[in-house]
């Protein structure tokens, strides 16, 4: 090792190993509930109805009681969700229509104007 001091207690000698320091690791990828819930802007609560819904990605548990969210993940469950309005009235347009023909259909069936395909 250098002269220069640790930086923080983490990068102290461990039998024979230095730690990295917390303060030279990447952005975390993996985040608590409260700080992904802070990472797209809306409250906790609201995170899990998210996932309750399936419009955000469930966590993933390292340990019980202990979920973590993927950040990347959240940006992309977000993009999707911006977007959603769009789609999601366009596939309630087409789910109406399926259903009125097959009400139609239905109807004529019933009447003996239209033989089941």
């Amino acid at each position: 090792m250098s002269d220069l001091p640790p930086a923080s207690i983490f990068d102290t000698p461990r039998r024979g190993r230095p730690l990295k320091s917390l303060m030279r690791l990447p952005e975390p990828q993996w985040v608590p509930p409260d700080l992904a819930a802070e990472h797209i802007g809306v409250s906790t609560a609201a995170l899990w109805k998210g996932v309750a819904a399936g419009t955000i990605t469930p966590p993933a548990y390292p340990t019980p009681k202990n979920p973590r969210f993927h950040l990347p993940t959240l940006d992309k469950d977000m993009e999707q969700a911006r977007a959603m309005p769009a789609d999601h009235e366009a596939g309630r347009r087409a789910a109406k229509l399926t259903e009125a023909r097959q009400h139609a259909r239905k109807e004529r069936e019933a009447a003996g104007q239209d033989p089941p395909p």
